[in-house]
Order: C-alpha cells, then sequence, then structure tokens
C-alpha cells in the first residue's frame, strides 16, 4: 500500500506543485496551466513505469527464483536439506495455512519489483525536480530535500526487502538496476531530459521572425512568405533600374 501511494500519488502532487508555482497569472490560471503540463509529464512517467515493470514481471515469469521463505510458506514434500547437490523438481507444497497465490509467489523473487518501482520513481523524481523545479523554487534547500527524501524512500524500499527475508540482495541488485534503467530511459525518450514547449525560448513567437530568419540565410521562403519576398525582389529590381538624373546648380539658375 505505501508503495502504490508514493510510486503513484506523490509523483502526481509534486508535478502539480511544481508547475503550479512556475506559473505566472490569475489563480484560474495557474490551476488549468498546471493541470494541462501536470497531466503530460504523468504521463511519460507512467509510461516509463509500466515498461520498467513489464521487464521485471516478464523475468519473475522466465526465470521464477525462490524466495528466501520459500521453504517455510511451501513446506515441501520431500523436504530435503540441500546436501544432494541436485536441483530438485518434482516437490508438492503442504502448507495449507496459506493461499496458493502466496505459494506461487514465494517462487517469483528475482528480480525484486519493489527495488526497481522505488528506484524508478526515485531517479525519475530527482531528476524532474532538478530540472523543472530549481529554477523557480526561491529556497535553495527545497530541492535537494525533496530529491533526498525520494533517495531514502528508494534506499529503505530496497534494503528492507532483505531484512523482511523477501529477497535475496542479488534480486534487489537486479531490480534497481531495471529501475534506473527505466527512469534514464523515460527522461532522455519520452520527456526529452524535461525541455519541451514550455521553455521560455519554446514559447518565444517564431513565425513571426521565422521569414527573415530564412532570407538572411539564404533559403527560399514558403507559401506567403515566397510571394512577398518575390514581392520585394521585383520593388527593389525596380528602383535599381530608375535613372537618376542630376542637374547642375548653374543650369537651374
Amino acid at each position: 500500500m505505501m508503495l502504490a501511494i508514493l510510486t503513484l500519488l506523490s509523483p502526481l502532487f509534486i508535478m502539480f506543485f511544481v508547475e503550479h508555482w512556475a506559473v505566472s497569472g490569475s489563480a484560474w490560471k495557474k490551476i488549468k496551466v498546471a493541470s494541462k503540463r501536470m497531466v503530460r509529464w504523468y504521463r511519460e512517467y507512467i509510461t516509463g513505469l509500466f515498461l520498467s515493470l513489464f521487464i521485471i514481471e516478464v523475468m519473475k515469469a522466465i526465470i521464477g527464483e525462490p524466495r528466501p521463505h520459500f521453504m517455510d510458506s511451501c513446506k515441501p514434500v520431500p523436504g530435503l536439506n540441500c546436501t544432494t547437490k541436485t536441483y530438485i523438481t518434482n516437490y508438492k507444497c503442504t502448507n495449507t495455512a496459506i493461499t496458493m497465490w502466496n505459494i506461487r509467489e514465494s517462487t517469483r523473487s528475482f528480480p525484486s519489483g519493489h527495488s526497481g518501482l522505488s528506484c524508478y520513481t526515485a531517479l525519475f523524481m530527482v531528476l524532474y525536480v532538478q530540472n523543472r523545479a530549481r529554477q523557480y523554487l526561491g529556497s535553495r534547500f527545497a530541492t535537494p530535500f525533496v530529491q533526498a527524501l525520494y533517495i531514502c524512500y528508494a534506499i529503505a524500499c530496497s534494503v528492507t526487502r532483505i531484512t523482511d527475508h523477501r529477497h535475496h540482495w542479488w534480486d534487489v541488485l537486479v531490480g534497481a538496476a531495471i529501475g534506473i534503467a527505466g527512469a534514464l530511459f523515460a527522461v532522455q525518450c519520452f520527456c526529452h531530459r524535461f525541455k519541451t514547449q514550455w521553455t521560455e525560448q519554446k514559447e518565444l513567437p517564431q513565425a513571426k521572425f521565422g521569414t527573415l530568419v530564412g532570407l538572411e540565410g539564404g533559403a527560399v521562403p514558403n507559401g506567403n512568405d515566397r510571394s512577398r519576398h518575390q514581392s520585394a525582389r521585383r520593388l527593389l529590381s525596380d528602383i535599381s533600374q530608375t535613372e537618376t538624373t542630376l542637374v547642375p546648380a548653374h543650369q537651374l539658375a
């Protein structure tokens, strides 16, 4: 439950707060623009999150390593003591105190989904806050504080999977690597390092001076700009062909 809240809900509130802080204007305008930006960022965040989760679930289904508590959860028959140096595939779980779903989950240890999702959320939000909030938040301690909270969340979630005997250390390590790789991929390919049309340069009316840039660079304009350019050329040509006769001052007298 805590994983779902911190992974799904906390980024939503952080994104809305940052984008609301970045917008100037009336209260309604700030809410409207911030909500629109929040939805777009959150959409890319969820896309990368489910991509990472899909990779983790596929690996769990293919590899399927027993969890540290497998023997207690399954209570297999025959219950050997791992001295035969052979991989046992024929066994029967006799524990009736737990459901079959829990027994099946005891064979899906590799990789750790909790560490993968927590590391994905932490790295994505660290990069988001670094690129979007640093220039808007007045306090220089606000950005590092939020980043530190997410980093501590990822570390705590990963370490407790080992201390609770839910995963081996290599399960947590590989899961964290998948989450980190997924976050970097989402930030680079989906969010383009959070440099979008909302930055100041992108918001400039480029169409108004695009014609001048094209003329100076030697490019041929298209559409209406082409006709305007041709009209200007004809006007300059007519002026250049006009002969101006200078009359001496003594002739005027």
